[in-house]
């Protein structure tokens, strides 16, 4: 048996600004998360009882300009909870695309600079540049789409990621916010739960943030991350936004004449049977019951916001 060829890859930012490499040998981005698929190469692919290969920063940019990538086709930022890993799922069908889905090395270069102010814009533009070359190597030859699916929170990085790609078509999806609570009291994820991310990612302080039960502070990061995204589609000229309302398949389409990229009879009929089960979960059939709820007083703000949306959304 051939002995799988070793693919080395920038995986990790750590505290002092060096970066960690990781053997990822052929293995494409199809679990729900990026973290998934780094989880899966580190227990398969990774011999313990070697050392970390770990370089400089300036290491990674130097050696990215020499290799074979496939630029980002598009991004989506979301709100959380409303669809966006489903889409990343259904685009990663595909051998011809390759989908990042939530990468947290970019997350570390991006929120690198809170704590090392000497890290500038055009350093942090440089180093997430260079690691999504990296990670959008033509690795099988079949590869002609990068989709990046960042986390929620980066709607607050949307100027950097903007100047990195002035011309990259932008998806925002967005949900009721009374849904989104719903689906974040079942299985709160790290932004709904305060002190595991910066609040200065949402530019915000732990003062105002520490005293607040987890339901108010999640009213809070929505009205935020709403109040950002509604600043964006008022705007950026190319932008698509979309309601988990409206259908993932009827969004998949919108996203194809968006993107101007199609999708073969064959990828769509994939996308339809996927998208019967869970995002997160492949192996479940999706089932999701919203129960009737006033909207409370924490979360009015962000529900405003919503309304305001909506009514964009039918005017564009």
């Amino acid at each position: 048996m051939t002995a799988k060829k070793k693919v080395l890859m920038p995986y990790k930012m750590n505290l002092e600004g060096s970066i960690e490499w990781l053997d990822v040998k052929n293995k494409r981005f199809t679990e729900p998360f990026w973290n998934e698929t780094i989880a899966y190469c580190r227990a398969n692919y990774r011999n313990f009882g070697e050392e970390k290969i770990i370089t400089n920063l300036a290491d990674v940019i130097e050696k990215s300009q020499d290799l074979d990538f496939v630029a980002p086709s598009s991004i989506i930022f979301h709100v959380s909870r409303c669809g966006s890993t489903l889409i990343s799922q259904l685009l990663s069908l595909s051998e011809k695309n390759i989908v990042l889905a939530e990468p947290s090395i970019i997350d570390e270069i991006f929120c690198y600079s809170f704590e090392n102010p000497d890290f500038s814009e055009e350093k942090k533009m440089s180093a997430a540049r260079a690691i999504l070359q990296f990670w959008g190597q033509k690795r099988s030859g079949h590869e002609q789409h990068l989709f990046l699916k960042t986390d929620c929170w980066h709607l607050y990085f949307y100027e950097t990621i903007r100047k990195m790609y002035p011309d990259v078509p932008i998806l925002l999806m967005y949900r009721n916010p009374l849904e989104i609570l719903h689906s974040q009291r079942k299985r709160r994820g790290r932004q709904a739960v305060q002190g595991v991310n910066n609040p200065k990612t949402l530019e915000l302080s732990m003062e105002e943030i520490q005293f607040l039960s987890l339901d108010e502070y999640m009213g809070l990061v929505l009205h935020k991350l709403f109040l950002k995204m509604k600043f964006i589609a008022e705007n950026d000229k190319n932008c698509l936004l979309v309601n988990y309302s409206q259908g993932i398949m009827p969004i998949m389409h919108l996203f194809s004449t968006f993107t101007k990229i199609p999708f073969s009879d064959e990828e769509i009929s994939q996308m339809k049977e996927r998208s019967n089960f869970h995002a997160k979960y492949p192996e479940q059939k999706f089932e999701e019951k919203i129960p009737k709820e006033n909207v409370p007083d924490y979360l009015k703000e962000a529900m405003n916001l919503y309304v305001e949306m909506e009514q964009l959304r039918k005017k564009i």
